[in-house]
């Protein structure tokens, strides 16, 4: 019996937070959701405001690296951002500017993640017999690198890691790779694709671990995704 209204209660919490969180992303929308910079070092967001009420924001950059597939980020002061705070609205729009201070590398892109939070008023805060969801959001800023763009990504299976496979994939090209899917065929027919929904950023590695078993003659790919076109590089079965 105890067990039975646990498991109810773990029920109607999920179902809370995924209204809660389909409430909140309807609430703002949100353009664009990646940012390429170039040679003009300048660039642009918008966010608009759809809901009922009056809504607080802050914007901050922060440069991004990797680590074995673990996301880093550290404070940076490598861009100009207007404005840094604002209110928005029910009904209106605001863009964000940001100039880039740096530099554009020669031979590498570089990388950094804007957040986007709300800042919730001081007496939604103290309500405790409430819920109220805070609106954080996270995008990619790409400032493409002068040289051409290399996309150079190799990706060799492991092994077996805790019943599941592993394979790491490294990116020795100079900008980001966007891993969409991990392919399994046999025989040459597709079987499975399992969604994957990664970044490996240029002169990283990543590990993979998805949940899945391969057939004895399968073969593997990954599938990468950059400016709407798609590209499939085959996995190395063998153990290195």
């Amino acid at each position: 019996m105890i067990m039975k209204i646990r498991q109810l209660i773990h029920i109607l919490l999920t179902i809370c937070c995924v209204f809660l969180h389909e409430n909140t992303q309807a609430r703002y929308t949100i353009s664009p959701v990646t940012l390429h910079i170039e040679n003009s070092k300048f660039s642009a967001l918008s966010i608009s405001n759809n809901g009922e009420h009056r809504a607080a924001f802050q914007v901050e950059v922060k440069l991004w690296s990797q680590n074995e597939g673990t996301d880093v980020f550290q404070d940076t002061d490598d861009f100009i951002i207007t404005p840094v705070i604002f209110f928005l609205e029910p009904g209106n729009t605001q863009q964000v500017r940001l100039g880039f201070r740096k530099e554009i590398a020669l031979d590498i892109e570089q990388t950094y993640r804007l957040f986007l939070r709300e800042i919730l008023p001081q007496d939604k805060k103290k309500r405790s017999n409430e819920i109220s969801m805070q609106f954080n959001f996270s995008i990619p800023i790409f400032i493409q690198p002068k040289e051409q763009y290399s996309p150079n990504l190799a990706c060799t299976y492991k092994g077996i890691k805790k019943n599941n496979i592993e394979i790491k994939c490294t990116n020795s090209g100079n900008t980001y790779q966007f891993i969409k899917n991990l392919d399994i065929q046999e025989y040459g027919k597709p079987l499975q694709a399992i969604p994957i929904f990664k970044y490996v950023l240029g002169g990283h590695s990543i590990p993979i671990i998805p949940k899945a078993t391969i057939p004895e003659h399968a073969q593997l790919s990954i599938s990468t995704i950059r400016e709407g076109e798609t590209t499939f590089t085959n996995v190395r079965l063998k153990p290195e």
